[in-house]
């Protein structure tokens, strides 16, 4: 907490303060608030305008869009959340400022770190042509990508709103029987991840042979699962390759000769 008066000098300074500008009060009593609070945009590295002075032309509390940089003295720097509002003497006239500002370090970086995990997922996801679902096991409800509604040849939108029993539809019968045992034994705790191999039937009629992987994400106090994400992929031309070579290995076999030698 930094306070100033109309003049933007500084009046008061609380030790949080102190440290993550560098000065100590007994240095900046008195001085300039910009002479001590160096902030810069995260990317451009250009000044930002001191809030304070913002505040003393408009008399209204601000708070800055961009998280700004605080520089502090002698290099270290901190991302920082902040505000500053107006103190009103009894005739309702500025008389000064107070600034409250936080170090967010730790936060942004972990908010960027998440941003590129999630960046670096949807770009494997787009490489693989993955479907992708994403499921509230107690309400039932599922978020989906493009790209799982187009091995169905569907557009999302058409499908929406999804839910786990819309899925279900689309799954071959004997298929579905499988896959929930597979699903129920991972449910359970008993395996870290499932995988299985699943039909789908298409817009046009016929059936989209797919592989499907996923795990729960989440799970209750006492094990029971809350969320469960998972990935298919298209293996229709594998599956009919694989299929044509079993038939021509088969033929090979009752064509060649029995020669009488094992």
């Amino acid at each position: 907490v930094i306070t100033t008066d109309k003049a933007s000098l500084v009046k008061q300074m609380n030790p949080v303060a102190e440290s993550l500008t560098g000065y100590s009060f007994r240095e900046v009593k008195g001085k300039k608030l910009n002479e001590i609070l160096r902030l810069v945009h995260p990317v451009s590295r250009e000044r930002v305008k001191d809030p304070v002075e913002n505040v003393l032309e408009t008399g209204r509390k601000v708070s800055l869009a961009q998280q700004p940089i605080l520089v502090s003295r002698g290099g270290p720097e901190y991302f920082i959340s902040d505000s500053a509002s107006p103190i009103f003497n009894a005739d309702c006239e500025v008389m000064g400022v107070v600034l409250v500002f936080s170090d967010v370090t730790e936060r942004y970086l972990q908010a960027e770190r998440i941003k590129e995990n999630e960046e670096r997922l949807k770009l494997a996801i787009m490489g693989t042509r993955a479907g992708m679902w994403d499921w509230n096991i107690k309400t039932g409800t599922m978020v989906c990508n493009e790209q799982w509604a187009r091995i169905l040849g569907y557009e999302l939108n058409e499908l929406e709103p999804i839910t786990h029993k819309v899925v279900e539809k689309f799954v071959h019968p004997e298929d579905l029987v499988i896959s929930a045992e597979i699903l129920d034994e991972h449910f359970k705790g008993n395996s870290e991840t499932y995988e299985c191999e699943i039909r789908v039937r298409h817009k046009d009629g016929h059936w989209v042979w797919t592989t499907e992987r996923g795990m729960v994400v989440e799970r209750e106090a006492g094990g029971s699962p809350l969320r469960n994400t998972c990935t298919l992929i298209d293996i229709t031309r594998h599956k009919h390759a694989e299929s044509e070579l079993k038939t021509q290995i088969d033929k090979t076999v009752i064509k060649a000769p029995f020669t009488g030698r094992l």
